[in-house]
């Protein structure tokens, strides 16, 4: 992402987990972005989930929360893609809190060694040595990175 946080607009950013797997993490708008997302001038938003859906259909997919609309968490699963969404959770022991939580799995990974050049190098540039993407089920950028947030 070239310009900077994309205030309101709901789009997706990519990460590595310890293992090479990939993850998509959707923003509803508001979520927190690490830095390293916007070094990328040729990707925006929007083109990065365009990339990853061309990728095509490699494995099932699975839906862990119940959602109005599914169709885009589980198509990019289906791509062998860990899916995050940001949101308002509550937990007894700490209160209401926001996180990325996980809503979509795929049966396969898929390896980031499997990913085109360009999306392999942006999913590369944010990595979380300490995360296993699919056993996570909520993440957190800003408990590990800096990050660009919306001004809402």
């Amino acid at each position: 992402m070239a310009d900077g946080y994309p205030e309101g607009i709901d789009c997706l950013w990519i990460a590595m987990d310890q293992g090479g797997r990939v993850g998509a993490f959707i923003t509803a708008g508001e979520g927190p972005v690490p830095g390293q997302a916007f070094g990328f001038e040729a990707f925006t938003a929007f083109s990065l989930e365009e990339m990853l859906l061309a990728l095509g259909v490699s494995t099932p997919a699975t839906l862990l929360v119940d959602v109005p609309r599914p169709d885009s968490f589980l198509a990019l699963a289906s791509r062998g893609v860990f899916v995050y969404d940001w949101g308002e959770f509550h937990h007894n022991s700490v209160g209401d809190y926001h996180s990325y939580r996980l809503v979509a799995v795929p049966e396969k990974p898929i390896a980031i060694a499997a990913l085109l050049p360009d999306i392999a190098e942006i999913a590369s540039a944010i990595h979380f040595p300490d995360v296993s993407f699919g056993r996570a089920l909520v993440i957190d950028p800003r408990d590990t990175m800096a990050c660009e947030e919306s001004a809402a």
